[in-house]
């Protein structure tokens, strides 16, 4: 009986062994990494953290959408200009290219614009 104990004591230990460095092999796995990374860029949504990223992870799962964020987060229309030429280049057959491509047109020609919104304002004003 103490035999049969002994066991199964041993066979919970290195079960539980075994869960726990599954457990730990998931938490620290590149996926769990770049999506907390990306969780970041979506709550911060600035250019700093867009960059990070991007250096981490220059053709990663969340590539899209990194990139629209750092358009939008942009404050200025050179560094948006720069966010822009950016998408085009690494997404040059998106569905989003000739907006984006649009909008940068927009900021060469509208030098007081600033952000996307002035770029949305300018939208409407012409659809009136």
């Amino acid at each position: 009986m103490t035999m049969k104990k002994n066991k199964k004591i041993i066979l919970m230990i290195v079960a539980a062994v075994v869960v726990v460095v599954v457990g730990l092999c998931g938490l620290f796995s590149p996926y769990v990494i770049e999506s907390r990374t990306f969780n970041q860029v979506t709550h911060e949504q600035s250019v700093g953290v867009c960059d990070d990223y991007l250096e981490k992870y220059p053709n990663g799962r969340y590539l899209k959408d990194v990139l629209i964020i750092k358009i939008y987060a942009s404050k200025d229309p050179q560094t948006t200009i720069n966010a822009i030429d950016l998408y085009l280049e690494k997404l040059p057959e998106d569905e989003n290219g000739e907006l984006f491509e649009s909008y940068k047109e927009y900021l060469l020609s509208n030098p007081d614009a600033r952000t996307i919104d002035d770029y949305k304002n300018y939208l409407n004003s012409q659809t009136k």
